[in-house]
């Protein structure tokens, strides 16, 4: 392999061997036309980014993120959609759900504040935060509720969060289909 190009873009592919997010890699061009390594990433991973040269070998390494790709029928050969094929269904979204246990005066709102300020890092939204009614103000009675876009997300943020306290409940559920086809049956 004599082509310096490809050769930048194999040692991307090495960097990138075993980190999560990653859509794809491969050759591409910089603004000025000149060549580069193009990384393609479903979201912006700090350790993804940490791995990252700015350049290997000189050919500069650009990253973009692209959110998940997905390849669609084809009819004509490769990456050539066919008419009235459609995107594969997106993942269901996950949320969570932080409970502290006000009986434990240990628990402090800063420290589910904390957490909270890690939802958006780890491509969460928050849906909800704050004492929930009849908490009484106690200081660690606040919630977070929040949305991830699938369960994988709502668990890497869950790993990564330091929870200082061992009474605070965190519970991750699945969410609904986009549109089910009915409510759920009662158990």
């Amino acid at each position: 392999m004599d082509d310096p190009v490809a050769q930048a873009v194999a040692a991307v592919g090495v960097l990138l061997a075993d980190k999560e997010g990653v859509a794809g890699y491969g050759e591409g061009e910089t603004d000025d036309g000149g060549p580069c390594v193009v990384v393609m990433l479903e979201y912006a991973s700090q350790e993804v980014l940490d791995a990252l040269p700015e350049s290997v070998e000189g050919i500069p390494v650009r990253v973009t993120e692209t959110g998940s790709i997905h390849a669609y029928e084809t009819e004509s050969g490769p990456g050539v959609p066919r008419r009235g094929s459609v995107a594969p269904p997106a993942p269901e979204k996950a949320y969570v759900i932080v409970v502290p246990d006000v009986s434990d005066e240990t628990v402090s709102a800063s420290e589910v504040d904390r957490a909270a300020q890690t939802v958006v890092a780890h491509r969460g939204r928050l849906l909800a935060h704050g004492a929930p009614a009849g908490s009484g103000g106690s200081p660690g009675a606040r919630i977070i509720v929040a949305e991830f876009p699938d369960m994988a997300a709502a668990k890497r943020w869950h790993d990564a969060t330091d929870r200082q306290s061992q009474t605070v409940q965190v519970l991750i559920v699945d969410g609904l289909p986009e549109e089910p086809a009915s409510p759920p049956e009662a158990p």
